[in-house]
């Protein structure tokens, strides 16, 4: 029984011992990535990421000392030159030169065999690589799915990829084709290895040497996008774009756009290829369809909008709609036999504002209420049955046709009594100050006139 237990212990430990595991290193150093790492670090490691800067010796490291490493992420690391007998190419006592910011020769390529990292699955090469060493891949059957050169690189050695096979696409991040050798992708199925290049570069590398040999070379679809003042869009969480920007896309992938306004903007209209999909914007986000042609992004800021509430005592109320800042003027008009007794904005009271029954709204800036409150005219007789006739002359009001003992009253637009004149039936002149209105009763007739 206690060896049974005893055995099972062992496997258990020996297990969790082996278990494979990732980590993220930076090397400060160049040549200092082995001294890091413990020895079971080394062989249990399988998911390395690694930051700072690295030479031959430290790829050498990753190659000759880590058995089960599988994926490999040296996009933010930067090679450093070395010269030495300590990199990775196969001599041990002649001295190698390998220059800065480039992958260096035999990077994967077993020490003393003509086989590659069989374990390596996954490789992310630095961002800053201006080249790729001579059989650097050589033979890594393992390497599946899809390799990425980066922008910067301007050649790629002989042997490079050699019989990676399992490659399945290529994204070519450069807008020149970089130079390469005829062997370079020796083996790799170019029948069906996709070649994924930049926007507006197919033509170029269809008519490159050794690139031309694959069969599928295809640019990535483009999205137009054009957007009015008032904000600004984001792609992807990390690129501003500009009116009339261009965004390249790959065959059935997606972008996602969000939208910041500017202050007292809103987004007020948004298009994907000629469809309305405003209301598909969440949290200030919009991600189109898998793409699959040649779209446009057409986004439009305005001006926030508020409600201005207009509001009577004889009943009824209207809503304008009003832009951040707008400033509407209202004439305000009493019905026949009213008079404006006051007028109140956001419940304060703004009669003294008025010009003539003339009120202009202070800069809308939040929802808002106008209310108009009227009140009937007293005073007033009806004495007569006769068609009065009130009108302007140059600098007076004109009553014809007034009977006898009809008192005429002038008003101005809010109500107030001005001058009162009895009729004997002759013409009635009245001088009153040009350029305002008035509002003149007399029997029954009312009329609203402008000297």
């Amino acid at each position: 029984m206690k060896r049974a237990l005893f055995v099972i212990g062992l496997a258990l430990f020996i297990q969790c011992y082996t278990v494979a595991f990732s980590i993220s290193i930076n090397v400060t150093a160049p040549g200092t990535l082995s001294t890091l790492l413990s020895a079971s670090q080394k062989t249990t490691l399988t998911d390395l990421t690694v930051t700072g800067s690295i030479d031959a010796r430290d790829v050498k490291c990753m190659r000759d000392e880590m058995p089960l490493l599988a994926t490999l992420d040296l996009s933010t690391a930067n090679i450093m030159a070395y010269t030495g007998t300590a990199g990775t190419y196969y001599s041990s006592t002649k001295s190698i030169i390998y220059p800065a910011n480039q992958m260096p020769a035999n990077s994967f390529l077993m020490s003393g065999t003509n086989a590659g990292k069989a374990t390596l699955k996954s490789l992310k090469f630095p961002d800053s690589l201006t080249s790729i060493g001579v059989q650097v891949c050589y033979s890594c059957t393992g390497l599946t799915g899809t390799l990425v050169i980066p922008a910067s690189v301007t050649s790629i050695g002989s042997l490079a990829f050699y019989n990676c096979s399992g490659l399945s696409k290529i994204i070519v991040d450069c807008a020149t084709p970089p130079s390469i050798q005829f062997s370079t992708f020796m083996n790799v199925n170019k029948s069906t290895c996709i070649l994924n290049v930049p926007l507006d570069a197919r033509l170029t590398y269809k008519s490159a040497n050794y690139w031309n040999e694959f069969a599928a070379i295809i640019e990535p679809f483009s999205v137009l996008v054009s957007c009015s003042a008032g904000g600004e869009i984001i792609v992807n969480t990390n690129t501003v774009v500009k009116d009339n920007s261009v965004i390249p896309v790959n065959s059935g992938s997606s972008l996602t756009f969000t939208f910041s306004s500017n202050t007292n903007y809103r987004l007020a209209g948004l298009t994907y290829d000629g469809v309305n999909v405003a209301s598909k914007v969440v949290n200030n986000q919009y991600t189109t369809p898998a793409v699959s042609k040649n779209a446009v992004v057409l986004a439009t800021f305005a001006l926030k909008q508020y409600n201005l509430l207009i509001k009577n005592s004889e009943g009824g109320s209207t809503k304008l709609i009003c832009d951040y800042g707008a400033t509407p003027t209202f004439d305000l008009n009493p019905s026949e036999g009213k008079k404006i007794e006051a007028v109140f904005f956001n419940d304060q009271n703004v009669t003294a504002s008025l010009i003539d029954g003339v009120f202009t709204v202070p800069p809308i800036t939040d929802n808002s209420t106008l209310k108009v409150v009227y009140s009937t005219l007293t005073g007033m007789r009806s004495e007569s049955t006769v068609d009065i006739k009130i009108y302007t002359g140059q600098s007076e009001i004109i009553v014809d046709d007034s009977c006898i003992g009809d008192i005429v009253r002038v008003y101005t637009m809010l109500g107030k009594e001005i001058k009162e004149i009895k009729s004997n039936g002759e013409r009635i002149i009245i001088p009153l100050a040009k350029g305002a209105l008035y509002i003149v009763k007399v029997a029954n007739k009312t009329a609203k006139v402008v000297l």
